[in-house]
């Protein structure tokens, strides 16, 4: 499993979460304001670069589908 955390504070994040919530293997869990700072969240939870997630998107669709 991986955490991705994203402040939802501009437009292309809230895009970014309502496009990603349409994926079946994703679940958006809404938590507190963080008040170490996301830097220090993101570590401390383990998260993922937003191109980790992306590739990994990408490797599961090609496994899936097979490289199209």
């Amino acid at each position: 499993m991986e955490t991705l955390i994203v402040d939802s504070s501009s437009l292309q994040a809230q895009s970014f979460l309502s496009f990603a919530k349409t994926l079946a293997f994703v679940k958006s869990v809404q938590t507190p304001n963080i008040s170490k700072g996301i830097f220090q969240a993101a570590e401390a939870c383990n998260a993922t670069t937003i191109d980790t997630f992306f590739d990994e998107v990408d490797k599961r669709i090609k496994n899936h589908f097979g490289n199209v």
